[in-house]
C-alpha cells in the first residue's frame, strides 16, 4: 500500500520576474517540516529549483531577542487542508 502524501500548507509565495520563492510547511503524523523553495524560470520553463528544509525549533537563548515568534507555522497535520495532486496525462 503506498504511503500517503504528507499534508502541505503554503504560507507565502513571492514572485519577482522569473524568480519564485515559496514558504511551505509539511507534516506527516510523526514529523513536521518547514521548507523554502526557490524556483528560477527562463522563457517560462523551470531552470532551477532549490529547496531548504528544517524541522521547527526554538531559537537559542543568545538569539531569542531578535526572534519574531510565528505561531501560525505550527504544524499539526490535522489542521492542514489536503491538497490533491493529479498526474498529467
Amino acid at each position: 500500500m503506498p504511503t500517503p502524501a504528507p499534508a502541505t500548507q503554503l504560507h507565502r509565495v513571492l514572485v519577482r520576474e522569473e524568480l519564485w520563492v515559496a514558504e511551505v510547511a509539511s507534516a506527516t503524523h510523526s514529523q513536521a517540516i518547514h521548507y523554502v523553495s526557490i524556483v528560477e524560470l527562463k522563457d517560462g520553463k523551470m531552470l532551477r529549483d532549490a529547496r531548504y528544509y528544517a524541522e521547527p525549533f526554538e531559537a537559542p537563548e543568545w538569539r531569542a531577542l531578535w526572534v519574531e515568534r510565528m505561531d501560525y507555522y505550527a504544524c499539526d497535520p490535522c489542521d492542514f487542508p489536503r491538497i490533491q495532486y493529479r498526474r498529467r496525462a
